[in-house]
């Protein structure tokens, strides 16, 4: 019996299967080995060197540290920013607002901030003092009072206390603290005149002159104090101080139910501060102006941005708008019958005839880019402002200004806008109205559609032919609009 072969032979005997293999494939069939044919041999010929050398490895390129400026379009605006305006006040042909976010009074004249003064840390109460021409800046949590004339800071003076709001009587500026108390300043020095009138229940709100009295509104009670002995007339207890307004023989309040948590607008005979009636109003409302000559008031909801005008007499809604976003305080100027509302998420002063609510303008103390969007022409851009406006920039040409740049003036605060190629239309989302609306090239209001309140988010779906505009859903073709359920 053989022996297996072992593993190392292996190897060998592969080895000789395929010499076996090679030879078979050269012979055929025991014929003739096959001849092979000639080859010509390859000419050869001198090729040049380059006249670079080659290439070689290279690194990637190194990314930008931080991001470069390729180009500023700067618009035309106010000389400084005035951010979050509230208080407002009247003296002459001039607005003063003073703005809570950026510490500064803005000075209107003509629909254009005029100038810019730096102030204290606020919040800020303005009573203005048409008989010396000049205007008092209570500054609370500053402790002071500045005293601005000619567009200047003239004088400031430290107060023993917090002050919360004032008011001009005869030769003296009252002056509510946070604490109840009540100064006497002289309007000359800012020294405080002795005797003090007595303290009130609660911060003081609001000072005003009702007849030959003091009015003063404190957040737990409304009082009437005589300019000559000081002391209170008559004491009215509040459940709660929001706003008011002075008219004639009466002062509406707007106060809180603290059992029910309704919000009343409330009126009182001014001499006897006995209530008369109340109208219950929106939960939000912060601010107001009356005019009982007219039978109208105004309220300001500072959450929902609504202004309403009501009928004083039967309490009815006659209408209601939007100017702005987040309204703070209303004044009303007697000479050109307007009224003036700070608008402090906008950054805006709004002007209205009160007796339809029409808005007549828009100033911005700061100047908002509120939208961006490429335009409708190659290197052109669409730049919502919150004065309620779209622009058309373009980058060839010079500086954008107001006589030279495509405006489209169109709804109150454009919160997101885009270009339409498929209807050569510009979709604006209004933050302040709740409104999507489509533009033409010449600003013209195409179509206009409610959404719901403060809509954000506008996206255009070619594909499908669909605008979605916060919870509106529009489908351009058919121009059938529904809302979105989430």
């Amino acid at each position: 019996m053989s022996r297996p072969c072992p593993p190392r032979c292996i190897p060998l005997l592969v080895l000789l299967l395929i010499l076996a293999g090679v030879a078979g494939c050269s012979l055929g069939d025991g014929t003739e080995p096959l001849t092979p044919t000639p080859v010509e041999a390859p000419t050869v010929t001198d090729t040049p060197a380059p006249d670079t050398e080659p290439v070689g490895w290279q690194p990637f390129p190194t990314p930008p540290t931080e991001p470069a400026v390729v180009e500023v379009i700067e618009l035309p605006g106010p000389p400084e920013p005035g951010l979050a305006p509230e208080a407002i006040a009247l003296l002459g042909d001039h607005a003063y607002v003073a703005n809570a976010g950026s510490h500064n009074l803005s000075i209107l004249h003509e629909g254009t901030v005029r100038a810019v003064l730096p102030l204290g840390e606020g919040p800020y109460h303005l009573v203005p003092d048409a008989a010396r021409e000049q205007l008092y800046v209570l500054d609370r949590f500053g402790q002071s009072v500045t005293v601005v004339a000619d567009d200047e800071i003239v004088g400031q003076w430290p107060v023993p206390g917090q002050p919360a709001a004032g008011v001009v009587v005869g030769d003296h500026l009252w002056v509510g603290l946070v604490s109840g108390e009540l100064l006497r300043l002289d309007p000359a020095t800012g020294q405080v005149v002795e005797p003090a009138p007595p303290s009130v229940d609660g911060m003081v709100q609001n000072l005003a002159i009702a007849g030959e009295r003091v009015l003063v509104g404190a957040h737990r009670e409304l009082a009437l104090y005589d300019p000559e002995t000081l002391e209170p007339v008559v004491r009215q207890p509040l459940s709660g101080y929001r706003a008011w307004a002075v008219a004639g023989t009466t002062v509406y309040l707007v106060t809180d139910d603290l059992e029910t948590g309704a919000s009343w607008l409330e009126r009182w005979d001014i001499a006897t501060l006995e209530p008369l009636r109340r109208l219950q109003v929106p939960d939000d409302t912060g601010a107001l102006w009356a005019d009982r000559e007219r039978g109208l008031a105004v309220l300001a909801g500072v959450t929902s941005h609504r202004l309403y005008l009501l009928d004083l007499g039967t309490g009815a809604l006659l209408d209601e708008t939007t100017a702005g976003l987040g309204p703070r305080q209303l004044v009303h100027d007697p000479a050109t019958d307007r009224l003036y509302i700070t608008h402090a998420e906008s950054h805006t002063v709004a002007v209205l005839a009160p007796e339809d609510l029409t808005l007549l303008e828009t100033v911005p103390v700061a100047l908002q880019i509120t939208a961006l969007a490429p335009g409708p022409e190659a290197g052109s851009l669409l730049v919502g402002l919150n004065r309620g406006e779209i622009r058309l920039l373009r980058r060839e040409g010079p500086p954008p200004t107001d006589e030279s740049s495509v405006v489209w003036p169109v709804g109150v605060y454009p919160g997101e806008v885009a270009y339409m190629p498929a209807l050569d239309l510009v979709a604006v989302l209004d933050r302040a109205l709740g409104e999507l609306l489509l533009i033409n090239r010449q600003g013209a209001i195409a179509r206009r559609y409610d959404t719901g309140p403060e809509p954000r988010g506008l996206f255009v779906d070619a594909a499908h032919q669909r605008l979605y505009a916060g919870d509106l859903s529009l489908d351009w073709a058919t121009e059938e609009a529904e809302t979105l359920q989430v």
